[in-house]
C-alpha cells in the first residue's frame, strides 16, 4: 500500500495582499509599522506574515522594493516622453513631485531605506537582513541599474559625453527628492502643486551649469 503524501496548508493572503496591508500601515505609521498592525490590516494573525516574510525588516524591505519599482515605472515613462534630451530629463524629475502627490502611500514607503545604507547592511550581513532571501537582495543591488542607464543615454545625448552624469543625477533626482521628502512625514500637510513647477523651472538651469564654457575640464 502506498503512502500518502502530506499536502501543507496553502497560505492564505498572497504576498501583494500582504504587501499592500503593509502599505496601508507604512501610509499611516511610516518606518514604525508593526507586523500586528499590518496582520490586523490584511484581517489574519502575524503568523500569516512570517510564512511569506522572515521578520518585520524583510517585510518592509520587500515593500520598499515594490514601491520603487512601481516610482520607477512613472519616472522611465517620463524619461521617455520626449525626443528633446533636455526635456526628457526635465519630465523625469518632475514625475517625482506628481508621483508622491497621486500615491501618497508609495511615496511614504519610498523613504523605509536609503540604496546605500541598505547595501552596506546586507554586504555586512546584518542580522535584521541575514534572513533575506537571495532573489530580494539581487532586486535590491540592481534596483537602480535601468534609470542609470536611461539617466546615462540622456546625458549622452543632451551633453554629447558623461562627464556631467553625477550633475544630471543630482538635478533630476537627489534635488527633486529632497524637496518632496518633507511633505512625506507624519503630520505633513498635503504636497503643493507648485511643487512641480518649481522643479521645472530649476531642473534646466542645473543642467546649463555644464553648458558653460571650460565646466568639463574642470570636472574630469
Amino acid at each position: 500500500m502506498g503512502t500518502l503524501a502530506v499536502v501543507g496548508r496553502p497560505p492564505k493572503f498572497s504576498e501583494d495582499a500582504l504587501l499592500d496591508a503593509a502599505l496601508v500601515v507604512v501610509a499611516r505609521d511610516g518606518k514604525t509599522a508593526t507586523t500586528a498592525d499590518v496582520a490586523a490590516a490584511v484581517g489574519g494573525g502575524v503568523g500569516s506574515l512570517y510564512y511569506r516574510f522572515a521578520n518585520r525588516e524583510v517585510l518592509l524591505l520587500a515593500l520598499w522594493v515594490r514601491s520603487i519599482k512601481r516610482f520607477q515605472v512613472d519616472f522611465l515613462a517620463a524619461a521617455g516622453s520626449s525626443r528633446d534630451p533636455g526635456e526628457a530629463l526635465v519630465a523625469a524629475a518632475v514625475a517625482i513631485p506628481r508621483y508622491c502627490r497621486e500615491n501618497p502611500g508609495e511615496a511614504r514607503a519610498l523613504t523605509l531605506f536609503r540604496h546605500a545604507e541598505l547595501l552596506a547592511r546586507l554586504e555586512a550581513g546584518d542580522d535584521e537582513l541575514a534572513a533575506c532571501p537571495g532573489d530580494l537582495r539581487e532586486a535590491v543591488r540592481g534596483l537602480n541599474d535601468e534609470v542609470l542607464a536611461v539617466l546615462g543615454e540622456l546625458t549622452r545625448q543632451r551633453f554629447g559625453s558623461l562627464k556631467p552624469l553625477e550633475l544630471v543625477r543630482v538635478a533630476v533626482q537627489q534635488t527633486p527628492y529632497g524637496l518632496v521628502r518633507p511633505f512625506l512625514g507624519a503630520g505633513a500637510g498635503p504636497m503643493p502643486a507648485w511643487l512641480d513647477d518649481m522643479v521645472a523651472a530649476m531642473v534646466p538651469a542645473a543642467l546649463a551649469v555644464a553648458d558653460r564654457p571650460g565646466w568639463s575640464e574642470g570636472h574630469e
